[in-house]
């Protein structure tokens, strides 16, 4: 259950967690942006909103800048987390050139 006296950011990524786990992909993912917007320090808020619209396809170029700053906000990216979200970005990236999507933001 969520705590009352927990940070905005940190209810709204608990949210998006618990939402998710449920198989609501659209909620979670307006779960997790809010929980970055609300928490741009949120390294975890990142990564699952990287994840998730990774696994979704939802939108590529969001799940790589979501990743990116996932990967920014961790002091030292090692462990599954770090090396999920270095392929993943490595296979966004792949996309773009094969497609010829060159959008670097």
């Amino acid at each position: 259950a969520l705590q009352l006296s927990e940070r905005p950011a940190s209810a709204h990524l608990r949210l998006g967690q618990f939402l998710e786990a449920r198989g609501k992909l659209e909620e979670a993912l307006q779960c997790y942006r809010r929980a970055t917007h609300l928490g741009p320090e949120l390294a975890e808020g990142f990564y699952r909103l990287g994840a998730l619209l990774v696994a979704t396809r939802a939108d590529p170029h969001q799940a790589e800048q979501a990743l990116s700053r996932y990967l920014d906000l961790t002091r030292t990216p090692s462990g599954r987390n770090a090396a999920n979200a270095q392929a993943w970005i490595a296979r966004l990236k792949a996309r773009r050139v094969a497609f010829g999507d060159q959008k670097t933001q």
